[in-house]
């Protein structure tokens, strides 16, 4: 694709959410757009359904409520994007860099955010059931009410969903009871000395987050 026709593109979108005569809401699924420089660009409700937008630039990006089921953003550039309530269904967000956006409402099932940067995020009331978050930096993110599975682990994988609550296997508990008694649920469960080390490991981050959140919260 040109840059001239995603331009048209761009330029028929925002008659369409305008409501002028003319406008085409932006059909751009399944289009090879790696490298492509959108920054600040308004494309609110936008089809992106399978789009390639590997290294892509989208910082500022308006993208709210857009779809972006199945699209890869390897390495892409999200820095203070707003992607509230968009459907972000399966994306490859592998190593992009996701600092500061706003994806407060958005559906993450099923994504891929190995090593991505979501420093800063808001994450409020976000579902990620069965995203894959291994080596995320969730450092000073906002994730109150998020539905998320935090970890999978070498045995069984850690459920949070933003509460006080962990689930791992059929066993559930509150964080803190988890803190204390870890080691005798894993040894009930025949884990081994590295693997109860390894959960409690990941029960102190989430303390530590649930911590972080509860210090917002007390401050708004």
């Amino acid at each position: 694709m040109t840059i001239q026709t995603l331009n048209d593109i761009i330029a028929n979108h925002t008659a369409w959410l305008c409501g002028k005569s003319g406008g085409v809401r932006a059909d751009l699924r399944g289009i090879d757009l790696r490298g492509v420089c959108l920054q600040g660009a308004d494309l609110r409700e936008a089809d992106f359904r399978g789009v390639h937008l590997r290294r892509a630039d989208l910082r500022g990006a308006d993208l709210w409520g857009a779809d972006f089921q199945g699209a890869n953003f390897q390495m892409a550039y999200l820095q203070e994007a707003d992607l509230r309530e968009a459907d972000i269904r399966g994306v490859d967000f592998l190593g992009a860099d996701i600092r500061e956006a706003d994806i407060r409402g958005a559906d993450l099932r099923g994504a891929d955010l190995r090593g991505a940067d979501l420093r800063g995020a808001d994450l409020r009331g976000a579902d990620l059931r069965g995203a894959d978050i291994r080596e995320v930096d969730f450092r000073m993110a906002d994730l109150r009410g998020t539905n998320i599975v935090v970890y999978r682990g070498s045995q069984h994988i850690v459920y949070w969903t933003g509460n006080d609550e962990i689930r791992v296997d059929c066993e559930c508990y509150t964080i803190d009871h988890w803190l204390v008694h870890a080691a005798d649920i894993g040894a009930g469960h025949r884990y081994s000395d590295a693997e109860i080390a390894e959960y409690q490991m990941v029960f102190k981050l989430i303390a530590q987050w649930r911590n972080y959140a509860q210090s917002l919260s007390s401050n708004d």
